[in-house]
């Protein structure tokens, strides 16, 4: 495991030197993946707080087409 960092130190010590650094890779903030749909304002409010601009959330199919074509969103909340 140390003998791989060592290519990465290299060419970040050779970027620091040259005084440039490459362009953002991330888009404009970071955000964050949640796993609730309500009840936790409060943890909404401190991913806010952090700087975090996008939040991802995950559901589970199952859960939303219970039964073939009928598709049933209102676990997830309010999403508006």
């Amino acid at each position: 495991m140390k003998h791989a960092l060592v290519p990465l130190l290299v060419a970040l010590a050779a970027l620091a030197e040259a005084g440039t650094l490459p362009d953002r890779v991330l888009p404009e903030g970071v955000g964050v993946n949640i796993h609730f749909t309500r009840g936790h304002e409060a943890d909404l409010d401190l991913i806010a707080d952090g700087g975090l601009w996008w939040v991802r959330m995950d559901f589970g199919w199952a859960g939303i087409e219970q039964r073939k074509g009928e598709y049933d969103w209102s676990d997830l909340g309010n999403l508006e």
